[in-house]
């Protein structure tokens, strides 16, 4: 799913969220640049990039800023988030959680080709795919269905819409609290995975020196 269809169902899903969450969250008015990563389970690109992004979140931390993955439902079928809400409850249990949960995810999503639209779905494929981790699943779920994983599944997708995300992965840069560049396969230089890594953190630098 690609340009106008994509926000509209971005749109419709943020609808929803804000429909019962309508908390403002403050943004962050450091100077320091952050990247967030609009991403899908469900994008074979997407996965495909994961390999690149430990050099990307190296380079933002080693100027002071954060590298974060935000996951996007983008299939029409999928109303709640259920597999994005249950990724940022495991991050936010600890990062180790939130690494497994996120491979697998992307694993029942595209090697499986498994809906996972509800959280019913989502938990009996973890469970399948991650034992050793169940001693976590009780927590991991209750955390996954409160409004807090709800807000950061809202603000992901404010920021998709807002910065009109059109393609996946698209690679976000947040300074002073506003986004102030994106860069997306689409990039003419763009030609690999490798280079559009490349293409990050050298905008990364840009953006840090241009605001000492």
């Amino acid at each position: 799913m690609r340009g106008p269809r994509r926000r509209a169902a971005l749109g419709a899903m943020l609808a929803g969220l804000l429909s019962v969450s309508s908390v403002v969250h403050a943004q962050n008015r450091s100077s320091t640049v952050d990247v967030v990563k609009i991403l899908s389970f469900s994008c074979s690109v997407c996965l495909s990039s994961e390999s690149q992004d430990r050099p990307i979140s190296a380079a933002v931390r080693a100027q002071g800023g954060r590298f974060v993955s935000a996951p996007v439902p983008t299939h029409p079928e999928d109303k709640i988030g259920p597999r994005e809400r249950v990724y940022y409850a495991a991050r936010d249990m600890n990062s180790q959680l939130g690494d497994a949960v996120k491979a697998s995810l992307y694993k029942g999503s595209q090697e499986q080709e498994l809906p996972l639209y509800d959280f019913v779905q989502v938990y009996a494929w973890l469970s399948r795919d991650l034992p050793e981790q169940e001693a976590f699943f009780t927590p991991l779920f209750e955390r996954a269905k409160k409004a807090q994983s709800q807000e950061s599944l809202a603000r992901a997708l404010r920021l998709a819409i807002g910065s009109g995300v059109d393609a996946l992965p698209t690679y976000l840069f947040i300074q002073n609290g506003r986004v102030v560049s994106s860069l997306d396969p689409k990039h003419p230089q763009a030609t690999s995975m490798t280079a559009l890594r490349e293409l990050v953190i050298a905008k990364i630098e840009e953006l840090n020196k241009s605001n000492p």
